[in-house]
């Protein structure tokens, strides 16, 4: 994201408002206004943002800044994220700065959200969104299952358990 944040919250803390004043994926430079939703749950990003506002402080401007005040750019943001997901044993270079879109779409499809909202919440004009969802491995084993229970059983070996294992040449 380019340029500065400001964000809005209603006082019952059901939502923020994040004003996204330029980014990438604003061709025209409109701007735009992002809701996050509070969810009552240990993750929920209305809290999550709370606080971090409780430490950051509450004065206007980037919305991420480096300890000195100054605007995070976007490396550094990233790199501050790896280093974070490093100490909690996650493999820093499988994170980069799309991440967050690969990972609200994907959470977005797998949540059963319309293609056209996610398309909309991700602020895509094209359907390029859909290279951003990600099948979980528990959904790719799900497909393998019912393409191999739907072949006739005559092309189908079984293990001794009795379970398809793979289809015959």
């Amino acid at each position: 994201m380019h340029g500065r944040l400001a964000y809005v919250h209603d006082e019952t803390h059901n939502h923020i408002e994040v004003q996204i004043k330029a980014s990438t994926t604003d061709q025209y430079r409109q701007g735009m206004r992002v809701a996050l939703g509070a969810t009552g749950a240990s993750i929920c990003p209305v809290s999550a943002l709370l606080n971090y506002l409780t430490i950051r402080g509450n004065c206007p401007g980037a919305l991420f800044v480096n300890e000195n005040g100054s605007p995070m750019r976007r490396g550094q943001f990233v790199l501050k994220v790896q280093q974070a997901l490093q100490q909690t044993g996650v493999i820093r270079h499988h994170f980069n700065g799309h991440s967050f879109r690969i990972g609200a779409a994907t959470s977005a499809s797998q949540a059963g959200v319309l293609k056209t909202m996610i398309k909309i919440l991700g602020r895509w004009s094209s359907m390029a969104y859909q290279q951003y969802i990600r099948p979980s491995t528990s959904a790719a084993a799900a497909v393998s299952r019912y393409v191999c229970c739907s072949l006739p059983s005559t092309a189908v070996k079984t293990t001794s358990a009795g379970s398809p294992c793979h289809k015959w040449p």
